[in-house]
């Protein structure tokens, strides 16, 4: 069973995760978070976060998911660009962890604007996601400063 999965839309109207959505086990995926320690609420699924209720079923089936990167050097661009999307990210997006995906699970790209290499990820399964530090923000920048 998906993480979540009794809350989904309506199977018989919307399907969640998407058909489109690929198979994501032993895929290997990276998050941000607000601390070097998991767990916090960036590491939660979307819907846990609290932001808003969803408009329709695909957001709703989306905010069940995690949003996840293939990559995470990206942030790297991100660092000192001021606008209202990433006003928040020094606070939020300190530490990169990542974790593989479990069987049976799916992930969607769902690019934004802003962030082309987004994803979202449907854990299956009911073990917690084992996600593991790999480095600091502050690290990437270091390096992408030649620092």
């Amino acid at each position: 069973m998906f993480e979540n999965q009794s809350e989904f839309p309506d199977e018989n109207l919307f399907t969640c995760p998407p058909l489109e959505a690929n198979d994501a086990e032993n895929l290997t995926m990276y998050k941000f978070n607000d601390r070097d320690t998991a767990p916090s609420k960036y590491l939660e699924p979307m819907i846990n976060k609290g932001k808003k209720d969803p408009d329709n079923d695909d957001q709703r089936c989306r905010m069940f998911g995690h949003s996840v990167y293939l990559d995470y050097k990206f942030i790297a661009d991100m660092i000192g660009v001021k606008s209202k999307i990433s006003k928040g990210t020094p606070e939020k997006w300190r530490y990169v962890f990542e974790f593989q995906g479990s069987s049976s699970s799916k992930i969607l790209s769902t690019p934004s604007n802003r962030y082309k290499n987004h994803h979202t990820y449907w854990h299956f399964g009911n073990d917690n996601i084992q996600y593991k530090y790999v480095c600091a923000v502050d690290e990437i920048r270091r390096e992408n400063n030649g620092d």
